[in-house]
């Protein structure tokens, strides 16, 4: 968050805008109510480029399948 980048002094992190650096997953569900939504990933930005999520399951040693498709 931006409060928590100022604390820090970071100017590069802590909003979602033109040259700043992020890191975002975006989820099907509320993962502020029910945290396991966070295993409903659907988008993937690491260092403001998006990763596609077979390659990040696969870095977990998840099985991804072909006919799945992915992201």
């Amino acid at each position: 968050t931006s409060g928590s980048a100022a604390i820090m002094r970071r100017r590069d992190v802590g909003r979602i805008a033109v040259g700043q650096r992020a890191d975002i997953l975006i989820t099907g569900g509320r993962p502020d109510e029910m945290i396991a939504d966070l295993y409903d990933a659907r988008r993937m930005f690491v260092g403001g480029k998006q990763i596609a999520l077979d390659d990040e399951r696969r870095m977990r040693g998840e099985d991804v399948r072909e006919e799945d498709g992915g992201e």
